[in-house]
């Protein structure tokens, strides 16, 4: 929805081509995925929800493409885009309803971000992301890449990874496909689920219990541990 609503609006303010979306829509979640590949579970154990945290920062370059800002003006817009981007856990954790805003507050963020970098002559901090105050040292908990949590097991991220390998390695390609109009966490479950049951000539009526067990990082995002 985030991406959506950002990128569909401004092609048709911009009147671009469909080529022109799947660039933008390429560019942005590739930004989106390289800045949070291993910075995710630190992010959440900080507090932050990583979606709105994460998705402005991609969405308002996939905006600013499309928008045909150049380089130093999409430097711009991703400096202003770390500055609005936010996102909390809290609300989620005690079942209460600011989580349902946060997607559109990131795509509207993103869009502000893009178009300010275009009208305005802001001057970017081009450290906004690794630098002493920046995105990582906010929303990661330092800014040497040094991680509280881990999916992969390694305690270090070095910030410099972000680029490493643009245009040859697609971080883009590892991403999920949401079937089910349900959180990530809970796609795998149906998929297995449905497999055991068309697999095994299992009917809901044979089934009275099913108990789910999840790598306890899951836990730290909002989550069934809430």
């Amino acid at each position: 929805m985030l991406f959506r609503s950002a990128i569909m609006a401004n092609a048709d303010l911009e009147g671009r081509t469909g080529k022109d979306i799947i660039v933008a829509v390429a560019a942005g979640y590739e930004f989106m995925f390289r800045l949070c590949d291993e910075f995710i579970p630190s992010t959440a154990a900080r507090g932050f929800r990583p979606s709105p945290i994460y998705g402005t920062m991609g969405a308002t370059l996939a905006s600013g493409l499309l928008m045909g800002l150049d380089e130093d003006r999409l430097v711009a817009a991703i400096a202003l885009a770390a500055n609005f981007t936010s996102g909390l856990n809290e609300g989620p954790r005690v079942g209460s309803g600011e989580m349902s805003l946060h997607e559109p507050q990131a795509a509207r963020n993103a869009v502000f971000a893009a178009q300010m970098a275009r009208i305005s002559r802001v001057r970017p901090a081009e450290s906004v992301i690794e630098g002493e105050s920046g995105f990582y040292a906010v929303f990661a908990g330092n800014h040497r890449g040094d991680l509280s949590y881990s999916f992969t097991g390694s305690r270090h991220c070095d910030p410099a990874s972000v680029t490493s390998g643009l245009g040859e390695r697609w971080l883009l390609l590892d991403a999920m496909f949401r079937m089910y109009p349900m959180a990530g966490y809970n796609q795998p479950v149906v998929d297995l689920v449905a497999e055991m049951l068309s697999g095994n000539g299992i009917t809901h009526a044979d089934i009275e219990r099913l108990d789910v067990r999840m790598n306890w990082i899951e836990t730290l995002y909002p989550s069934p541990a809430f």
